[in-house]
């Protein structure tokens, strides 16, 4: 089976600065993948190289089974990459019906009753149907990383990347994402870059982590959680003196 989405040997440098070293890893649809490391790791390069708007240096980039390596974003968009960023880009004057027809008609290409069609079940499937009226810009802050996912899977995404979009809420707010992420994940495959660990461990099949670039770990995210590298990074333990 092909998978959703393969990064292949992806290296990128800024000078003397990795951010990405070898990267290698796939999923598939019905898989969410979590993202981890510390701040400076490349976790948001490395989205940046799958969507586009980073160039690696070597390697290549799959999706469904075509090679993106050197297409645009904008293309890559079409072609079934969606990304919901940290902090929610809303047009803040439009509603939120109108923020979501506008993701589904550029990015999925849809027009007149199909695209409407298409945005009211974006709309009910993210629960935002009852402010679909409401300026994007009054939106709370659950309301709005809410948007920014919907925006995304109205592209007619097949691969999600979710990039921080637990900060800022509290933990019942990140419950109620974690369960619409988990829905989601049935038909998409989803890569979600989050320092939230209880809720990534809800929710994603595996965790990978980065540091200074290279991918160190990539497993079941109790294993990872558990792993000696990965307590090195965040507590500065040895391994030596993991046990």
């Amino acid at each position: 089976m092909t998978p959703t989405l393969k990064v292949s040997g992806i290296h990128k440098a800024f000078g003397a600065v990795v951010v990405a070293n070898d990267v290698n890893f796939t999923i598939s649809k019905g898989e969410c993948i979590g993202v981890i490391g510390p701040n400076g790791a490349g976790k948001s390069s490395l989205f940046s190289l799958i969507a586009g708007s980073l160039r690696q240096d070597a390697g290549e980039i799959w999706l469904n089974g075509e090679n993106l390596s050197n297409v645009p974003a904008h293309k890559r968009v079409k072609a079934g990459i969606g990304r919901a960023f940290q902090i929610p880009q809303p047009f803040a004057g439009l509603s939120v019906y109108e923020n979501v027809l506008s993701a589904g008609a550029a990015g999925a290409g849809f027009r007149g009753s199909e695209l409407i069609d298409w945005t009211c079940s974006v709309l009910d499937r993210t629960g935002l149907r009852d402010k679909a009226d409401t300026l994007a810009g009054a939106l709370t802050l659950l309301d709005r990383k809410n948007l920014e996912v919907a925006k995304a899977v109205a592209t007619n995404a097949h691969l999600l990347m979710l990039d921080e979009i637990g900060a800022g809420l509290t933990d019942g707010e990140v419950a109620r994402l974690v369960e619409q992420i988990a829905e989601l994940k049935q038909d998409h495959a989803i890569i979600w870059i989050e320092h939230i660990a209880h809720a990534l461990k809800r929710v994603a099949n595996r965790i990978i982590v980065l540091n200074f670039g290279e991918l160190v770990a990539d497993g079941p995210p109790d294993d990872v959680m558990a792993s000696p590298i990965v307590r090195e990074i965040y507590m500065g333990l040895k391994v030596d003196d993991a046990d």
